[in-house]
């Protein structure tokens, strides 16, 4: 089953801090790029360990190429200890929960449903169209933050799930928040032994693989444990959101940047999961490609001498039309993103 396309409409009313904090998010994406082209040279591709050729770009002083065997988008330095710890540390961690948490539980729930709600849905779709029935199946959620996916599904009369979340941080916040104790703080390295050992029916990783030093071991020890049915993935693609960012690198990027050091595609997603027999079973590609070239359009307008008051009009051009042009490049799978089910056992 291939689902394509998702209304624009939440994701600006969710993500407007993006407008609001464009000079904030730059500086904090420049400062991390900095940090990024410090570590040592990359040399094997992230997906499939092929030698990398090259550099073909280069942004915001990171040079980046495409793996010749998978076609996955690498940059061309390695996620090190040091780097991870400056991105995902604790000090990093309470800038990032303050972006992607809320300070009551009612704009916590806001964003659950206007983001993530969409998300649960599918995969419990999914899951019945496979002759599953979700309310009897154990979820759980690896590298869950502030728990939005986790709460998602409990909304939706799952009651077997929890997550767990590297970030003490978050973990407190999420539970707070849920008014329960489903998410679990752990080390970073139990990552992959936790994974090892769940006992999991459903396992998710939504927009997990890109961020971790390991996204090959996460994929085996999902493949060695029987325990684990189906693999819940969702990674962002090398799309045309990445061609804007590398036009307009003067504003914050919100996709190849911070600790996204590498971008899955088409080609390099199916061919890691066929690697280590994970079986596609549902698709749902969407992006965010036509928002942000509006936010880019729309930001230098806001900054340009002479034309600023120019933004509104821009807005009454290009708001209406969003969806119906980001359906193009869905149906032609190749958005920004895509959520993916798949048979593990």
């Amino acid at each position: 089953m291939k689902v394509y396309g998702k209304p624009a409409a939440p994701w600006l009313k969710a993500k407007k801090w993006f407008f609001d904090e464009d000079k904030m998010l730059l500086e904090e994406s420049l400062k991390i790029a900095d940090i990024y082209t410090q570590q040592e040279k990359r040399l094997h591709c992230k997906n499939c360990e092929t030698p990398l050729g090259p550099k073909i770009f280069t942004k915001h002083g990171i040079d980046y190429t495409i793996c010749e065997t998978c076609s996955h988008l690498n940059g061309l330095h390695e996620d090190s200890d040091a780097f991870c710890d400056a991105v995902y540390g604790e000090d990093q961690t309470q800038i990032f929960a303050a972006m992607y948490s809320a300070k009551d539980k009612e704009a916590y729930e806001q964003r659950r449903d206007l983001i993530y709600r969409p998300k649960t849905d599918f995969l419990l779709n999914s899951l019945r169209d496979a002759g599953e029935i979700p309310e009897e199946l154990l979820f759980e959620d690896f590298g869950a933050g502030t728990g939005h996916f986790v709460s998602s599904l409990r909304a939706a009369g799952c009651k077997r799930v929890r997550g767990f979340e590297a970030s003490e941080t978050q973990v407190e916040a999420a539970n707070s928040l849920m008014g329960q104790e489903l998410l679990i703080s752990h080390e970073l390295d139990q990552f992959i032994p936790m994974i090892e050992n769940s006992k999991a029916d459903v396992l998710s990783l939504v927009f997990v693989l890109e961020h971790i030093q390991n996204p090959r071991e996460a994929l085996a020890a999902i493949q060695r444990n029987p325990s684990i049915r189906y693999a819940f993935i969702a990674v962002p693609l090398f799309s045309p959101t990445s061609f804007i960012e590398l036009a307009f690198q003067e504003f914050a990027p919100r996709h190849l940047t911070n600790g996204h050091t590498h971008l899955y595609t088409k080609k390099s997603l199916y061919h890691v999961l066929e690697e280590f027999g994970l079986k596609p079973q549902a698709e749902w590609w969407f992006g965010a490609d036509v928002i942000d070239f509006y936010r880019m359009i729309w930001m230098k307008i806001a900054n340009t001498e002479g034309a600023k008051g120019a933004e509104a009009l821009w807005g009454q051009m290009m708001l209406p039309i969003i969806d119906d042009m980001q359906a193009v490049m869905d149906k032609a799978e190749m958005p920004s993103e895509i959520h993916m089910l798949v048979r593990a056992h």
